[in-house]
């Protein structure tokens, strides 16, 4: 009798520990699916102009996956970039630009291997075709960086760092 209480519960404890993992596992993956569906390419953009509503087609100059991390540029520290996290939102009002974001600040190293873009693309012209932008970028500069610049950045963490193979920053 005690023999098959003893099998019953091993039996349990098992099929729990399964479960377990394979909840872990879908995560996982749905994690990874996620962050290269492209989902960031979408924008609604408005001003006394009207409202544009399409979804960016990134340059062929950047990685297909989605960036490591994106936000608002802050300040930069010797090689290190500071950017604002979360939602971030920008207004621009009589020439005067605000922004705020509601997540972490992140440091983002840039090295001497470091490839920097500035994203060029206008969005207010007539090259929105079928619901969609293709971003234009060209070679950029840290000194060009503004605050509340928009950023984005592609690389290998090591602790609170990410340091960056491919950074980009689209001025607002």
């Amino acid at each position: 009798m005690r023999r098959s209480i003893w099998l019953v519960i091993g039996t349990v404890i098992v099929v729990l520990l399964l479960a377990g993992a394979a909840f872990v596992g879908v995560r996982m993956l749905r994690g990874q699916n996620q962050k290269g569906e492209g989902s960031d390419s979408k924008f609604v953009i408005s001003d006394s102009r009207g409202t544009k509503d399409f979804e960016l087609v990134p340059a062929a100059e950047l990685p297909t996956a989605s960036p490591d991390i994106g936000g608002l540029f802050l300040r930069r520290e010797d090689n290190s970039i500071i950017v604002g996290t979360g939602e971030v939102r920008v207004t621009i009002q009589s020439g005067q630009v605000a922004g705020t974001h509601n997540g972490p600040e992140a440091e983002v190293v840039i090295t001497h291997d470091t490839l920097v873009y500035c994203d060029k693309t206008e969005i207010w012209t007539d090259a929105i075709v079928d619901g969609k932008l293709q971003q234009v970028v060209a070679s950029g500069s840290l000194e060009e960086i503004e605050k509340y610049s928009f950023t984005s950045a592609w690389g290998e963490r090591r602790g609170d760092r990410l340091f960056a193979t491919v950074f980009l920053y689209k001025i607002p």
